[in-house]
């Protein structure tokens, strides 16, 4: 049999299906809090944040359905892929969050840590999206089967 054809049907490793089923608790439970911020009494949190929800809605949306599909088919190359689409949503996200900055803290110290922070955790997801498009052409790449005989 064509090593090939094992390899692409091989699950991944990266994360096993408990993961999945951690990563889309975890953003249920981000889409619960995020939307329903304005009901919580928060007051440093200003009538812009409305304008980022689309894109927050969008990623933790995503992330669910796709860590929901990869519970149902995860090869490697489809797992890298995934995880490429989500980390780039992700960082969509914060960058609207940042652009927009819907809080309005009492020192303009808090103001710069809190970007720094964002800037922070986008350069994180950021090393995530290449790592994983790296992983993904790298899983994809035409292998060596000239050492397999037939």
């Amino acid at each position: 049999m064509n090593a090939g054809i094992l390899d692409d049907r091989k699950t991944s490793a990266t994360t096993g299906v408990a993961g999945y089923y951690i990563f889309m608790a975890v953003d249920v439970v981000f889409l619960y809090v995020l939307n329903n911020l304005q009901y919580f009494g928060i007051s440093f949190i200003t009538g812009d944040y409305i304008s980022c929800l689309w894109a927050i809605n969008l990623a933790l949306s995503c992330g669910i359905i796709g860590n929901f599909v990869l519970l149902l088919y995860r090869p490697r190359w489809f797992h890298h892929l995934v995880r490429v689409i989500l980390d780039a949503l992700a960082i969509l996200a914060i960058y609207i969050v940042f652009s927009v900055f819907p809080l309005s803290l009492t020192d303009e110290i808090f103001n710069s840590v809190t970007r720094g922070i964002l800037i922070l955790i986008m350069a994180g997801f950021f090393v995530g999206f290449g790592v994983e498009l790296l992983k993904l052409a790298i899983s994809r790449s035409p292998r060596d089967h000239s050492s397999i005989q037939s």
